[in-house]
């Protein structure tokens, strides 16, 4: 889905829900990833477990219980994909896939161990790419989508929305160490190195506010996890015709 608007800007959303027979399968709100690219960083994907069974479904589909990336490739020709998944410690898994132009497609990702992980794709065609999980349980089930988004360039703020074990998730897309720290509104100061085309995770506090300094190509997301509970949104840079807006105090 492509949403383009002309004499003014918009914002959108996609709802998507599971219903397997009678069963609720889950819930998701998708906001819009980054644009296409020869580059995309998926930050904050969450591997809660995974099914013995294979990663396709009798139909040859891709079980929706399996971890996975799904991959556009929007212009005239075949892309050229190296995915790596990588972890706390370093890549996981590493496959390139054959992208045909103007067709989604949905790449696997059984075996990984529960956890916290990372996407990188490089392309010689530009794409647009997120990841999809499931989280299981005895409350129910639920899956989250995890948009790819561009590196912040410097300082940034965020703010926790209620939902279960907030954890901000940070990867470095540039060159050189980045030594980050969180600054709550509460008082309470985190500091954490990350190491180029390494990953980081920081549980957050539940409606607090943090400032993030210390990195200049960090790609950032925020993920929810609990019992039959799984979400998570992009911390993107500002748009090109953003403004700085002053607010006075009553």
């Amino acid at each position: 889905m492509h949403v383009e608007a002309r004499g003014g800007q918009v914002a959108a959303t996609l709802e998507q829900s599971l219903i397997k027979g009678i069963e609720p399968g889950g819930v998701e709100l998708l906001g819009p990833s980054a644009g296409p690219s020869t580059d995309q960083v998926i930050a904050g994907l969450v591997v809660t477990d995974q099914p013995v069974t294979a990663a396709e479904s009798d139909d040859h589909r891709v079980s929706d219980e399996v971890p996975s990336v799904r991959l556009l490739a929007p212009g005239d020709e075949v892309a050229a994909v190296d995915l790596v998944v990588s972890g706390p410690n370093g890549p996981a898994t590493t496959m390139t896939v054959d992208l045909q132009p103007g067709i989604a497609a949905e790449v696997p990702l059984p075996g990984l161990a529960p956890g916290n992980y990372s996407v990188r794709l490089s392309s010689n065609q530009p794409l647009v790419a997120s990841a999809r999980a499931s989280v299981g349980g005895d409350v129910g089930k639920d899956f989250g989508w995890f948009a790819a988004s561009a590196p912040l360039p410097g300082d940034f703020m965020l703010g926790v929305a209620p939902g279960p074990r907030p954890t901000l998730h940070l990867v470095n897309a540039g060159e050189d160490d980045a030594s980050v720290t969180l600054t709550s509104d509460r008082g309470r100061t985190v500091a954490v190195s990350v190491a180029p085309g390494r990953q980081a995770s920081l549980r957050l506090d539940f409606g607090a506010r943090y400032v993030v300094t210390g990195g200049t190509s960090l790609v950032a997301a925020v993920s929810y996890t609990g019992a039959g509970a799984l979400s998570g949104f992009t911390l993107s840079p500002a748009g090109p015709l953003a403004a700085p807006i002053r607010v006075y105090p009553r």
